[in-house]
């Protein structure tokens, strides 16, 4: 049911998803620590709270969270470069999860619900890389759905299964095993109707087994199996057994070997070989976020896990920008926001620059915009699928601009990626719609803008090439 979302092993996974969007959300961050992942235990979590209100900030201060720190930034780092399902497995391969929740009680059955919620995430109806919807959808699962909790084998498992006689009705097993037979009935307990059901009931049993049906009591002599087979009618009053045609030959008293246990500590590295081996940033060649493919032709990363947090902050703003709403009165308005306020607050007096834009003011009188807009299509020369979200595009007739933002100066050493990036964008939504599009990349903190001409996919052949002679050997 719904509390499949709130099983601790479960709930640790969504806490790291809110870190990754969040560092500093507190009560995510908290939970994450506590769990298996981290191990902290409560007094250190409150001596690095009274270190700094934001535990992130204080762990970043101290050697001793060094680890987790680098973790939860290398994760933040790849948030919009590869699927979350591989981000978690990357988390939980590098951290031992799957080992520690394995030592715990219903081991198992923790580790089956930690491989189901990697599964839920790639079913998700949304691109795998956008966290952000990814996270909107599991928390309204968590709520509205109803989810079963995992079973930790697979139904081909040659295992013994347990379950309601009930449930059973319709089914046939080769191996059927009753047990606790040997507490009987107790007729004196019993109208008839109610004798006849339990007869009935312990027939339905007994005729699911297809080759072997065992049936089980405690050892108290002899005389138990007379006195219950002859309340249910197998035993005969003259002291033979009474059994039906059909059921010869289905009866035999064995006794049971013991088995050792199971090793557990092989059992977990299985699961890890068989969910996490070979997860890596490389493990997807030709399905590609725009900005990983920008990194892989380029020599540097765009986004500084931490700085990356200011971007989002300028572009959940900037998102609404538009005919509705000029960029004075989103400024002016309450922005709420999980992020820390004084970050907030540092983005709006950047913004507060831009106002009187040329470009700016543009947004505001175009005739149709379009705002973080979703892209996935497929570029037959570049040999590649392309994803990608597209801030804002402004579209007159037949001709139409697209935007990207950068929370940042002018820097002429990043330029290359960022008109890739753009570039990439450009022949995407021109082959989704067939319009002339132009390009402009808008620097928010010094207000300068580069306009970036179209390139056909041949072309962007030869561009990817000059850039990095490597690439192109990379999509073959």
């Amino acid at each position: 049911g719904k509390e499949f979302f709130y099983k601790m092993e479960v709930l640790a996974l969504k806490n790291l998803i809110s870190i990754i969007l969040d560092p500093y959300d507190n009560r995510a961050m908290t939970g994450f620590l506590l769990s298996k992942f981290c191990e902290i235990d409560l007094d250190e979590l409150l001596i690095l709270k009274r270190k700094n209100p934001k535990i992130y900030e204080a762990m970043k201060g101290d050697e001793k969270y060094s680890k987790i720190v680098n973790l939860v930034e290398k994760l933040m780092g790849l948030k919009n470069t590869v699927d979350l399902s591989k981000i978690m497995k990357i988390a939980i391969s590098e951290t031992n999860y799957l080992g520690k929740i394995a030592n715990q009680k219903d081991g198992d059955k923790k580790i089956a619900n930690v491989l189901k919620f990697i599964d839920l995430l790639d079913e998700l109806d949304t691109p795998s890389w956008d966290i952000g919807a990814i996270w909107k959808l599991i928390n309204e699962g968590s709520s509205e759905e109803e989810s079963e909790e995992a079973s930790a084998l697979s139904e081909n498992e040659d295992v013994v299964k347990m379950m309601t006689i009930h449930k059973s009705k319709g089914l046939e097993f080769p191996v059927v095993i009753l047990s606790q037979i040997g507490k009987g009935i107790k007729e004196s307990d019993k109208t008839q109707v109610e004798l006849d059901e339990e007869k009935r009931i312990l027939y339905v049993a007994m005729t699911r087994a297809k080759r072997l049906l065992v049936l089980s009591k405690q050892s108290l002599g002899e005389n138990i199996w007379k006195e219950l087979f002859s309340v249910n009618e197998f035993f005969a009053d003259n002291g033979k057994w009474s059994i039906p045609q059909n059921m010869n030959g289905l009866i035999e008293i064995v006794n049971v070997p013991e088995y050792p246990p199971k090793n557990q500590e092989k059992r977990v590295f299985n699961y890890e070989k068989k969910y996490l081996e070979k997860v890596t940033v490389q493990s997807v060649k030709k399905l590609y976020n725009v900005t990983e493919l920008s990194e892989k032709a380029g020599s540097q990363s765009l986004a500084d896990p931490i700085y990356a947090i200011y971007g989002n902050v300028a572009h959940e703003i900037l998102e609404k920008l538009g005919k509705e709403f000029t960029l004075k009165a989103l400024l002016s308005d309450e922005f709420f926001t999980t992020y820390p306020q004084n970050i907030v607050h540092e983005v709006k007096r950047e913004l507060l620059n831009l106002v009187e834009d040329p470009l700016v003011k543009e947004i505001e009188k175009a005739q149709e915009v379009k705002s973080e807009l979703e892209i996935e299509i497929k570029i037959e020369k570049v040999g590649l699928q392309l994803m990608g979200k597209i801030d804002k595009i402004l579209i007159d007739h037949e001709r139409c601009k697209i935007i990207d933002f950068k929370y940042a100066n002018y820097n002429p050493g990043k330029l290359k990626d960022y008109e890739l990036q753009i570039r990439l964008y450009m022949i995407a939504y021109n082959k989704l719609t067939g319009r002339k599009v132009e390009g402009v990349i808008f620097f928010l903190k010094d207000g300068k803008k580069v306009n970036v001409n179209y390139l056909n996919e041949e072309a962007l052949v030869n561009y990817l090439s000059v850039m990095n002679p490597e690439i192109k050997n990379s999509f073959d």
